[in-house]
C-alpha cells in the first residue's frame, strides 16, 4: 500500500524514481521506506559518516561525494532529500569527537 506517489501519478514503477523511495526503488513510498528513513533519523554521532568516532576530513569528503539530490543518504542530516549547505553546516557544528 503506497502512502504517496510522485506528482500525482499512480503509485508504482511508472513514477520511479520517487525521491523518498528509500527501501526498494519500486516507485512508491510505503511503510518500508518510512522505516528505512526512521532508522537513520537523529542517531547520535550521525555526522560521523565513516564510523571513525570523530567528525573530520573523511566525513567532509564523504559529504562532498554525496552532494546534490540524494534522499536517504546518511549525509542528508536534515532529511530534506538533498545533501547541501545545511548538511555541511551541521557537519561543521559537530566537528571533532563524537559524544
Amino acid at each position: 500500500m503506497s502512502l504517496f506517489s510522485r506528482r500525482g501519478q499512480p503509485p508504482g514503477p511508472a513514477c520511479s524514481p520517487c525521491p523518498w523511495d528509500c527501501d526498494d526503488g519500486d516507485g512508491t513510498i510505503d511503510i518500508a521506506d518510512f522505516l528505512a528513513l526512521l532508522a537513520q533519523w537523529g542517531s547520535p554521532g550521525s555526522c560521523d559518516l565513516d564510523g571513525g568516532g570523530t567528525v573530520g576530513i573523511k566525513d567532509f569528503l564523504a559529504l562532498l561525494a554525496a552532494w546534490g539530490p540524494n534522499p536517504c543518504h546518511p549525509a542528508d542530516f536534515d532529511g530534506d532529500g538533498e545533501v547541501g549547505i545545511v548538511d555541511f553546516l551541521l557537519l561543521l557544528a559537530n566537528w571533532g569527537l563524537c559524544p
